[in-house]
């Protein structure tokens, strides 16, 4: 008994309570960096959320001496559910040298910040709305965008259905529902039928609603997606068998702003492919109107016409003759480096020691989500295990399935209904057993619970 109630905890754990990443702050990197001959910052700060929870948050931005601009866009990366900021330091890597800052915070019940649980989404989404007050209460950033993987990405998708004023969204593998995000990984990666699998997720709703307190069956991001004009790029993984590719495609056809869809080699927790931070960089270039010009402003100190160059640029020089204008533009163009061929990268020990550490966060939690999910699929929902008057409940309704393994499929589930009745008389769980799938191939040969493959 004790096993099974352990079993089915580790179910309720897998959405609301997964393995927690721990990190140190020397892996977030030097708080002062640099890329090429360029120095930049992290700033630490701590936040306090609407539930009461501080969440950690670590700021990149330019030099004060390094700034084009007082004001510069943002980019805040918001990590899944078993991360934390140290995610963001690719995007670090990406956005920085196109002068976008990037903000990247541990939500709450995540990484080092306060909170025992997450919540997929749902409370996160007001982690996001914290990070842009105090965003926004700056002299520093102008414009802002968002820019999540899995979990982040609905909680992001979730918070610019209500902000209008995001300038955009970079969503990488996000769910559309997830009920049916469940119900999918049920199938995935066990045999058990499917109308078991939606009692054992009415119960696990209610044992979340009374410790996370949050509804399951309201993460419906499919809905939220229609309400959304913000423009947005999504993106999945080939061969993600957690989250399939097609709920980014359904958000995809849903969604109401101006959008993209993209796919890339890999799975879910794997490491992005360089195609996937270059097509996401161009992205926010182009809303932010980022001009590969104005990172080699500085670099027009010896020029004797770098004033007149950065005049033209701003707008400043209404009229030039011919002459004057083709020598600008030369300048300018003789100060850019073709293709920009390794201008922007750190310095080589920082981004080789950034890379080794990211790659191995990613293996070990690939890993570790892995041996849970597997772990809890085999035992969890052979118990469906709630509280101590449903646990007989449901224990006499998986015997019955072992009583009558050999019977038809009419009175299996006859032999069920009754026995669910008998002991479950404060439940509405008869209407779960009418309106399961009738295409539901499970009960086409005899039915029994097995070992997920």
């Amino acid at each position: 008994m004790d096993g099974d109630v352990r079993s089915y905890k580790d179910l309720v754990d897998s959405i609301i309570r997964p393995p927690r990443e721990s990190y140190t702050m020397e892996e977030l990197g030097p708080i002062e960096f640099t890329i090429k001959d360029k120095k930049y910052a992290r700033k630490d700060v701590g936040l306090v959320n609407p539930q009461g929870d501080t969440i950690v948050c670590s700021h990149y931005e330019p030099a004060s001496n390094e700034r084009i601009n007082k004001m510069l866009p943002c980019v805040i990366f918001c990590h899944g559910n078993c991360g934390s900021r140290l995610d963001a330091l690719p995007t670090v890597l990406n956005l920085l040298p196109h002068n976008i800052t990037v903000f990247s915070l541990d939500f709450s019940g995540s990484g080092r910040s306060d909170g025992d649980y997450v919540s997929l989404g749902w409370y996160e989404k007001d982690d996001i709305s914290t990070a842009i007050e105090y965003l926004r209460s700056q002299d520093s950033v102008s414009s802002i965008g968002l820019w999540g993987q899995s979990m982040g990405a609905v909680a992001s998708l979730l918070y610019s259905s209500e902000d209008p004023l995001i300038s955009g969204l970079v969503l990488d593998s996000p769910f559309s529902n997830l009920k049916k995000l469940c119900l999918e990984l049920c199938k995935v990666h066990s045999k058990i039928p499917t109308f078991v699998c939606k009692i054992g997720l009415r119960m696990m709703r209610r044992t979340i609603l009374k410790k996370a307190n949050f509804d399951i069956n309201k993460l419906d991001i499919l809905k939220q997606a229609k309400k959304c004009t913000v423009p947005c790029k999504f993106f999945y993984g080939t061969k993600d068998d957690f989250v399939s590719p097609s709920h980014s495609k359904k958000l995809y056809k849903a969604y109401s702003g101006d959008k993209g869809l993209a796919e890339f080699e890999g799975d879910h927790n794997s490491e992005r492919p360089d195609f996937f931070y270059d097509s996401a960089t161009i992205f926010f270039c182009n809303l932010f109107m980022v001009d590969c010009i104005e990172d080699e402003r500085a670099k027009f100190d010896e020029n004797p016409i770098k004033k007149e160059a950065i005049e033209l640029l701003e707008g400043k020089i209404p009229e030039l003759d011919s002459t004057k204008f083709r020598k600008i533009c030369e300048a300018v163009e003789s100060q850019i480096p073709e293709e920009n061929e390794d201008l922007y990268k750190f310095d080589q020990s920082v981004e080789n020691q950034i890379k080794r550490n990211q790659r191995k966060h990613l293996q070990a939690r690939a890993a570790k989500e892995k041996e849970d999910l597997d772990k809890a699929v085999l035992h969890s929902m052979q118990t469906l295990l709630d509280e101590k008057e449903e646990e007989n409940q449901v224990i006499d309704a998986l015997e019955k399935i072992g009583l009558f393994r050999q019977s038809s499929k009419v009175n299996l589930e006859k032999e069920l209904l009754e026995t669910v009745k008998m002991h479950s008389k404060d439940l509405d769980l008869v209407g779960d057993l009418n309106d399961r799938e009738e295409e539901d191939e499970t009960y086409q040969s005899s039915v029994c619970i097995t070992d997920p493959v």
